[in-house]
């Protein structure tokens, strides 16, 4: 049973008093969202008390690259292609599993490495029509102060909390400061397409 649900979001196997091993509980699902997005399979081996191994599979490519599956039906057809999305997020694995789950939308792609290069990208950038995604918790300066700066110089631009805490009380607490959705992590790639459509307003091409 535990083979199955270490994979699931915000899970851990160890005891709630054991707090040896921090952490939020998406490692394994985000790992495996990564290389199931790439069409491969992510796998345990485990013996209790002795060790696991984690092995991934991945399709082998002998010819050209065939058109890509779509991992998710809402992506379909969503034109961002004058709209620059501003990543906020310190760590790469997030920042390109976000990269991935845009691409097919012809967005402008902007990675932003903490909050004070957020506010900077949004300072120096007035004319450009932004849409931001941003984390939490960050080194220099985090999500929330950013957000606060950002819509100082421009109300108008949505911001979209990404979250771990998502499922708890604390997710809901993040409206209170100016945030226009939250998605958690790991990313769902229907609600993440969903709140985009909303907050800008636009339409899926036909």
């Amino acid at each position: 049973t535990n083979k199955k649900q270490i994979f699931d979001d915000f899970h851990k196997i160890e005891p709630e008093a054991n707090r040896f091993h921090q952490g939020t509980g998406i490692g394994l699902s985000l790992s495996k969202r990564l290389v199931n997005l790439m069409g491969g399979e992510l796998s345990v081996d485990s013996q209790l008390n002795r060790g696991s191994v984690f092995y991934f599979t991945l399709p082998r490519i002998n010819g050209p690259m065939e058109q890509e599956k779509e991992t998710d039906e809402s992506q379909d057809n969503i034109n961002l292609e004058k709209i620059t999305v501003l990543i906020a997020e310190d760590e790469p694995d997030n920042f390109h599993l976000i990269e991935m789950l845009l691409k097919k939308t012809r967005a402008s792609i902007f990675w932003a490495r903490n909050g004070k290069e957020a506010v900077k990208y949004i300072e120096e950038n007035p004319a450009i029509r932004c849409l931001v995604l941003m984390d939490i918790k960050m080194p220099v300066m985090d999500g929330i102060e950013a957000c606060a700066r950002i819509k100082t110089i421009n109300n108008t631009i949505p911001v979209i909390a990404i979250t771990a805490y998502a499922l708890s009380e604390d997710a809901e607490n993040l409206m209170k400061y100016n945030f226009d959705d939250f998605i958690a992590k790991p990313i769902n790639f229907d609600k993440l397409h969903k709140s985009i459509l909303h907050l800008l307003n636009v339409d899926r091409e036909k």
